[in-house]
């Protein structure tokens, strides 16, 4: 019984303890799968010291020769790497830009956050407008800043965890018998702590800013939602009554005085413009380079032309430019400059506009009439106050009245210009849109009184500002016509003796270049105008949304802007190729008896101005090739039904210009037409012939009829001219005069010599036959003409006849009643 339990014991242990070995094993497999183990080292390098004891020479020898090698090549590589992120650190992004910028910025930041909480329900749609421009910045320079960090942090921690792992090699940690190489080791690992610790203080630092640019994108990104809003509900509540009547409002009514208002006004536009100039340094960088490059271009030519011989005559058209160039410059520069801003605050523009008036102001002064110069010293002071009561914050008692008062001035002026049509300019053109001008202006004032006196504020500001602002913008983009145009006068002057200028005509591209400046002053007039009515974001958009839609036929999808960009290209390559035809083509046209393959090259040029304009608009337009596959194949079946001749002229004008069978100056013959090559055009060439009239001839005709050129290698000529002489002259004598003038003239080409021979027995003479060659074929009539004067008067001089013709008339029979009265009209004549 005993042993049965015994037994019985014994089996239960046994089984347990298999069972625990099989658990035990199952789950030593499992960690095993979950953490593959690291391939160690054969050898515990820690414990190496205590076991090298114990081991023979002749083990530690093979030991070393397999150590050795690997620590060195370890060494070598860790220094590399150590030295990469060493240098990365001298390289490493400068911090101190961000934290000397980021104090400013949250002062900022905190600037526009109490004026939210103060204001509220206080701030007018221009103040809701320039804190939106202001934090926009504000929240794109702290993007700028937090991606810059973000990734300077991804590169730090990524060299972090490699010195990490250069820390904790195994390798690093043996005891080694080479004591330099011991040495180099803890080299080493004194390097890698001390670029660790920096590492880590770095990562700490950048950390430190990260938050504290997430903490004010946060914010700024609120205030925007918040302004946002504000806006929204400020642009629908200005066309309801936001004031009192003004026959109903009392002084009592207001918080401000005018004054109280002005002052207010000013201290916060102060620093409103000192946050926006410290947002954009870098736009007013290159608003300095446009100013500088074209300043230093019109200084240059400008002392050119005045240290010339004729410099009073050729300074004489200049009127700007004459009164200073320096303030020529700053004015064309500020009628564009504005413009490359995103979105600039009211305060910076109007500053940019103050200034660029009173250079206009002091330019245009000389050149208007007494009566015009009353009207704009009164137009001028009613924007200046315009563009102050445009940045008020609270509206006053005062500066009701006061927008009663400028829009009716501004108005009335406008109306005795429209009325009286006075003569505006002394010396300057009249401008054709002054009577256009002056009603818009009327219109616009008569607009802002009435919303002014029904208590719509905002909109009389808006109307009354754009009424006044459109009128002085309007003189101040005509002073920057004439100052552009003035500016290319210059240089065609300055240079006029150039190979270039020799292709310039300025009065071609002063025709030109007025269509060019009329319609860039009315779009830029447009622009301000919308800006100012504060409906340039909304038309923007607007348009942006319309022309990115997607729109489909079939299955192809397309959008507006695709097609727009298409086109505009195309445009832009079409204007290129027609300045290129322009600065080259004229003046061959002036010249067309010298020959020149500029025609040509231009030919070419243009061409591949095409080609390449064609690839950039369907690039641009993102035009998939395929399709480009089917509006080749649509190209070609056009041309197999009705474009043959086209597409024959096209490419007949490419073989034109590779070939060059004819060139510009060329006298040639094609078609029974005779004339001078004075264009090669893609699809025709234009020949000029010598009645003046200009022939255009489709480039197949050039090359499927017979074509004569007479100047293909030269503009020799030879002339023939036939004399005769009577019978009873010396022939030899004849023929050594001939020979004696044709040698005497410095015209006639000695090579080939001049013939002179005896051509026929005439009826009445005998008949030399004289053939000579001139050097331009130009001068052939001319001296034919000259030669045969000389061989007359040279035949008269020696007594050689040429003679009349001579007929014999034998009369057989006449009637004797004829004769009798032929005798009696002879006695009667005696």
């Amino acid at each position: 019984m005993f042993s049965v339990k015994v037994t019985r014991c014994i089996t239960k242990v046994f089984f347990l303890f298999t069972a625990f070995l099989l658990t035990l094993q199952v789950y030593s497999q499992k960690k095993q799968k979950e953490k593959p183990k690291e391939k160690q080292p054969q050898v515990n390098f820690v414990d190496t010291s205590l076991a090298n004891k114990h081991l023979s020479d002749t083990v530690k020898e093979q030991l070393a020769d397999t150590i050795l090698p690997k620590i060195a090549n370890k060494l070598e590589t860790y220094s590399l790497e150590l030295s990469r992120y060493s240098n990365f650190f001298k390289r490493r992004v400068d911090t101190m830009q961000i934290s000397s910028a980021l104090p400013s910025m949250e002062k900022a930041m905190f600037f526009f956050k109490g004026r939210l909480e103060k204001n509220d329900a206080q701030m007018n749609l221009r103040t809701l407008n320039t804190y939106t421009i202001l934090l926009q910045e504000a929240l794109q320079e702290l993007t700028h800043w937090e991606g810059v960090l973000e990734d300077y942090g991804d590169r730090l921690n990524k060299s972090n965890s490699a010195v990490q792992h250069i820390l904790v090699d195994p390798y690093l940690h043996t005891e080694l018998d080479d004591t330099a190489l011991n040495s180099q080791i803890k080299s080493l690992i004194k390097r890698a702590v001390q670029i660790d610790s920096l590492q880590l203080i770095t990562l700490a630092k950048v950390n430190k800013w990260r938050n504290r640019i997430s903490v004010n994108s946060l914010l700024a990104t609120d205030m925007l939602a918040d302004l946002g809003y504000r806006t929204i509900n400020a642009k629908a509540a200005m066309w309801g009554r936001e004031q009192p009547a003004l026959y109903n409002a009392r002084a009592t009514d207001y918080k401000q005085t005018l004054w109280q208002s002005i002052l207010v006004t000013g201290k916060r536009s102060f620093k409103v413009q000192a946050i926006y100039i410290m947002m954009t340094w870098d736009q007013r960088a290159i608003n300095l380079f446009i100013f500088g490059v074209f300043t230093i271009w019109c200084f240059i030519n400008y002392r050119k032309v005045k240290r010339s011989d004729a410099a009073l005559d050729e300074l004489a058209p200049l009127h700007f430019m004459n009164r200073s160039v320096l303030l020529s410059c700053i004015v064309a520069v500020l009628c564009i400059t504005p413009y490359l801003y995103a979105n600039p605050p009211m305060v910076y523009m109007h500053f940019n506009e103050l200034v660029r008036t009173l250079g206009v102001s002091i330019l245009l002064w000389p050149y208007l009439t007494r009566t015009c110069k009353r009207y704009w010293s009164i137009m001028f002071v009613i924007w200046t106050c315009f563009a102050i009561d445009d940045l008020f914050l609270e509206t006053s008692f005062g500066e009701r009245w006061l927008l009663l008062l400028l829009p009716l001035a501004g108005g009335i002026i406008a109306a005795i210009i429209l009325r009286k049509k006075p003569k505006l300019f002394s010396g300057l053109e009249e401008s054709p849109v002054t009577r256009s001008l002056a009603i818009f202006t009327v219109f616009f004032c008569l607009v802002s009184v009435l919303f002014n006196v029904f208590g719509r504020i905002t909109l009389a500001k808006l109307f009354g500002m754009s009424a006044v602002q459109g009128f002085v913008y309007a003189m101040t983009l005509k002073a920057f016509s004439s100052i552009i145009l003035e500016a290319v006068y210059l240089q065609s002057e300055a240079y006029k003796n150039s190979s270039f200028s020799a292709f310039l005509n300025y009065d071609e591209l002063k025709i030109k270049l007025r269509r060019m400046l009329w319609v860039v002053t009315t779009i830029l007039w447009l622009i301000a105008l919308t800006k100012s009515l504060t409906i340039y974001d909304f038309l923007l958009r607007t348009v942006e949304q319309f022309f990115n839609k997607k729109r489909s036929i079939g299955n192809m999808q397309f959008s507006f802007m695709s097609v727009a960009i298409f086109v505009f290209v195309i445009w832009i390559s079409t204007i290129i190729s027609q300045f290129i035809s322009f600065f080259f083509g004229s003046k061959m046209s002036e010249n067309t008896n010298k020959r020149s393959n500029m025609g040509s090259v231009m030919l070419l040029v243009r061409l591949a101005v095409w080609a390449i304009g064609f690839l950039i608009a369907i690039a641009a337009a993102g035009i998939p090739l395929d399709k480009i596959s089917l509006m080749i194949g649509a190209l070609g079946v056009g041309i197999g039904f009705g474009l043959q001749n086209i597409v024959n002229n096209l490419v007949s004008g490419i073989i034109l210009a590779f070939e060059r069978p004819i060139q510009v100056g060329d006298l040639i013959e094609v078609g029974g037409k005779t004339g001078t090559v004075k264009e090669i055009g893609v699809r025709s060439s234009k020949i000029s012939n010598y009645e003046g009239a200009d022939i255009i001839v489709p480039n197949g005709d050039l090359l499927s009829q017979h074509l004569i050129n007479w100047t293909l290698h030269n503009r020799n000529r030879r002339i023939e001219i036939v004399v005769g002489i009577s019978y009873s002259a010396d022939l030899r004598k004849a023929k050594e005069i001939i020979e004696n003038i044709l040698r005497d003239e410095a015209n006639v080409m000695q090579v080939p010599a001049p013939l002179v021979w005896v051509n026929n027995f005439g009826d009445n003479s005998v008949d030399f036959r004289i053939l000579f060659w001139t050097y331009d074929l130009g001068d052939a009539g001319t001296l034919r003409s000259d030669m045969m004067i000389l061989i007359f008067e040279n035949f008269a001089k020696e007594g050689i006849e040429i003679p009349y013709p001579q007929r014999d008339i034998y009369i057989k029979n006449m009637d004797e009643a004829l004769l009798k009265m032929k005798e009696k009209e002879g006695v009667n004549g005696e």
